[in-house]
C-alpha cells in the first residue's frame, strides 16, 4: 500500500483562519486554479472575503497590499512569479489541509501521513 505524506505549514493555517464559509456555489466550483490563470479571471473568486484571490492571499501571507485601483495594471502586481506560483500551490492544498485538521480535530503545523485510500491521518 502506498503512503501519502503531507506537510501543513504556517501559511496553510493562516489561510484557513481567514476562510469564509458563506461562499457562493460558483466560487466553490472554481477553487482549483493554476499558474496560467489570468488575474482578471480571479475576480470575485476569493474565499477569503475580498474580490481577488491573489490580492487576499498576498495580504494574509505577506502583509503586502496590492494596488488594484487601476484594473488595467493587474499584471503589475508586486508579486514575483515564484511567490505567485507558491500561493497557487498553497491554495490548491487547502482541501487536504482541511481534511487532516478536521479528521484530527487539531490545527497544527507538521508532517502527516496516511495510506492512500484512508483518511486515517497521523502526525509523523
Amino acid at each position: 500500500m502506498s503512503v501519502i505524506k503531507f506537510e501543513i505549514t504556517e501559511d496553510h493555517l493562516k489561510l484557513i483562519k481567514h476562510l469564509e464559509w458563506s461562499v457562493k456555489d460558483e466560487i466553490i466550483q472554481s477553487l482549483k486554479v493554476d499558474a496560467n490563470t489570468d488575474f482578471d479571471e480571479m475576480d470575485s473568486k476569493s474565499p477569503f472575503g475580498g474580490d481577488n484571490l491573489i490580492e487576499d492571499m498576498s495580504l494574509i501571507l505577506h502583509g503586502k497590499t496590492i494596488d488594484t485601483s487601476n484594473p488595467y495594471n493587474r499584471k503589475l502586481f508586486e508579486i514575483n512569479s515564484d511567490e505567485y506560483e507558491n500561493m497557487i500551490k498553497i491554495f490548491n492544498e487547502l482541501p487536504t489541509v482541511l481534511s487532516i485538521c478536521l479528521y484530527l480535530q487539531k490545527f497544527e503545523v507538521g508532517v502527516y501521513k496516511t495510506k492512500y485510500h484512508l483518511k486515517d491521518w497521523k502526525k509523523v
